[in-house]
């Protein structure tokens, strides 16, 4: 730690000398040397200065705060950012010498943090906050919550607040650990939050910061307006409408994923028909088949089980039917190898949320069937902990997890087979 020298007061105004800017990265530079904080310089573009990123700790990993002016990095200078730690993948700020959390809260829905809650009108941007108006705090023998305009410390470590937004702060604590103050977060504000919910019907969350694994462009090829068509097709009302449910649902992955495989579904009992079919036919043309042998009527009525549902088979198989019939080998690998980023996930980085691999180094491989039970596997685990189909335990995939934020590529992927899938069950349009 720097003597007390070290967070003199900067001055007050702006400036955007760049000489000034390097004076103090250098001065932050000899900080987190100090403190043995990471930093890195980068470059965005030709004859702008480098901007300067700091690697702060949170929790087992690092959040990188970015420093692009002398105004930010003055502002840095101000802090005592030696003391914070980011909490889990929250944005949120903790220090432990202080005893205090700070995290961002966002509205769930609809909602007016300031009207609702503190019945202060920010319709305006020229209305201005008076924090004293707006903060209020509860609090037993020792710690303090409350929740009020973010702080400028908060501001400065996170590059938020420029707008009027608002955090939890808990303050008070004896914390000396990330995960004891990431759950003791998690705790207030769950308790704090749903209070508020069920007395002034504001739903509030803690706001997070986006980490995960995210596919950069679509899997699809893209055209100009001046390419359009009238259109010569037709969809179902009911698997479009959750299509395009899906695809508002952006912010919600795992509900994005179920809403497209609902929309496979609906299609379901039509494939697994034409799959069960398939194997009566081929029963049915085997010269050893016996209308008078019980084995072979037995085996006969097992391969056109009934699920439980309208469609024939289990679950499984009636998702492997459907892809079976509407997705071509070809195109379903050309769509899994499109980007290098795509491919390295499925290759390296998906047992996270699935033991099923995709053997796409296999040029000779078909990949359907295995797509099909990775599919389905993520699909049990976000709705249950035990499959449908009594195969055992498996584990439960949660909201806001390092797991659910892997689901990008797998939400992509299942785009791209509802698709296809409703394309494949399209009809001519008549009007």
């Amino acid at each position: 730690m720097e003597d007390d020298e070290s967070f003199e007061e900067l001055e007050e105004e702006s400036t955007d000398d760049p000489a000034a800017f390097e004076a103090a990265k250098l001065t932050i530079v000899k900080r987190c040397d100090a403190a043995k904080i990471p930093h890195d310089t980068i470059a965005w573009g030709e004859n702008e200065p480098l901007w300067l990123t700091v690697y702060l700790p949170a929790g087992r990993t690092k959040r990188s705060v970015y420093l692009s002016d002398a105004q930010e990095a003055e502002n840095f200078l101000s802090l005592r950012f030696e003391d914070f730690t980011f909490l889990g993948d929250y944005t949120a700020i903790c220090s432990y010498k202080e005893g205090k959390i700070e995290a961002l809260i966002r509205g769930l829905g609809p909602s007016n943090i300031p009207r609702n809650l503190f019945g202060v009108r920010t319709e305006s941007p020229e209305d201005e906050i008076d924090q004293s108006e707006v903060t209020f705090a509860v609090s037993n023998d020792t710690v303090s919550v409350g929740i009020g305009p973010v702080s400028n410390e908060f501001q400065h470590l996170t590059g938020r607040g420029r707008l009027k937004q608002f955090s939890l702060s808990i303050t008070g604590l004896r914390i000396a650990q990330h995960d004891q103050s990431l759950a003791i977060l998690e705790k207030v504000a769950n308790s704090l939050f749903f209070q508020i919910e069920v007395k002034i019907g504001l739903p509030l969350g803690l706001a997070r910061e986006r980490t995960g694994l995210k596919p950069r462009g679509s899997n699809l090829p893209r055209h100009k307006a001046t390419d359009l068509e009238f259109p010569r097709f037709s969809y179902n009302n009911e698997p479009i409408s959750l299509y395009w449910y899906a695809r508002s649902a952006r912010a919600m992955p795992l509900l994005q994923f179920l809403a497209y495989y609902q929309c496979v579904e609906f299609f379901f009992p039509i494939y697994s028909q034409t799959e069960a079919g398939r194997r009566v036919r081929n029963i049915l043309k085997d010269p050893n088949f016996s209308a008078q042998r019980d084995t072979d009527i037995a085996r006969l009525l097992a391969s056109i089980k009934l699920a439980s549902g309208r469609g024939f088979g289990d679950e499984r198989s009636q998702l492997r039917a459907t892809i079976q019939e509407c997705i071509q080998p070809d195109a379903l690998r050309s769509c899994l190898i499109s980007s290098g980023e795509r491919k390295e996930y499925y290759i390296s980085k998906s047992k996270a949320l699935s033991p099923h691999k995709l053997p796409i180094q296999n040029p000779e491989a078909d990949l359907r069937n295995d797509v099909a039970d990775r599919i389905y596997d993520i699909r049990c685990k976000i709705v249950h902990t035990k499959t449908a189909s009594g195969e055992g335990e498996v584990e439960l995939l949660l909201p806001f997890s390092q797991e659910a934020d892997l689901l990008y590529y797998e939400i992509d992927l299942l785009q791209y087979i509802a698709r296809q899938v409703l394309i494949a069950s399209s009809a001519p349009l008549t009007i």
